[in-house]
């Protein structure tokens, strides 16, 4: 009672490419920082009425995916007013995940395009958790140190959208193939924690 709840949003889009992903994540927010999370996540539609229990809900994947009207306005009143976060992530960096996501991101929130989330945002910084100034960056995505790169759509002050074209998912299941473009582990892990207490501590 009282814990933060997660859960992954089910689509068409090769949705659970990894499974022990969000597990990882949840449990390293209990062990490592202390955070009053449940474990294990929920698998959910978007018109699951559980929704409204969920306040933050991951969306990961390979390939495109598609919603239809009725999920996409279950969806949008989750964000606004609910005061829910979508928190995505192309798999290995998917092109194709990556182009359908802008899709529906434009007709979930058609005045509000995904943006770069700034450099001096407090997402990257120790105000909110880790500093994100100099993460690693896996090979297939070019190797070396770097900003973590995010990408948002603020309502109402607050980034309701969050999203990193590059892997993250794969990377907490510690199992990431030589072409996919991300982060490392330990990276990765650094800047899911900091959109996870973004997105939920007020």
């Amino acid at each position: 009672r009282g814990a933060l709840r997660i859960a992954k949003l089910r689509h068409a889009g090769d949705w659970n490419v990894a499974p022990l992903g969000i597990p990882n994540l949840t449990t390293a927010l209990r062990d490592n920082v202390g955070f009053d999370v449940v474990i294990n996540h929920k698998e959910i539609f978007p018109r699951d009425p559980n929704l409204v229990y969920y306040p933050l809900i991951y969306i990961h994947g390979r390939a495109a995916l598609t919603f239809n009207d009725e999920d996409l306005a279950a969806l949008r009143k989750h964000l606004d007013p609910g005061g829910g976060t979508l928190f995505a992530d192309a798999a290995c960096g998917s092109d194709a995940f990556d182009a359908g996501f802008r899709r529906f991101v434009s007709a979930l929130l058609p005045n509000n395009p995904l943006a770069p989330i700034p450099p001096d945002d407090e997402i990257y910084t120790e105000a909110i958790g880790y500093d994100l100034s100099a993460v690693q960056f896996s090979k297939a995505a070019g190797g070396g140190k770097g900003r973590a790169a995010l990408e948002g759509v603020k309502l109402n002050n607050r980034w309701v959208i969050i999203y990193s074209k590059l892997d993250l998912g794969c990377a907490l299941e510690r199992h990431q193939s030589l072409d996919c473009k991300g982060y490392t582990y330990e990276s990765a892990l650094k800047i899911a924690v900091n959109i996870v207490k973004y997105a939920t501590i007020p």
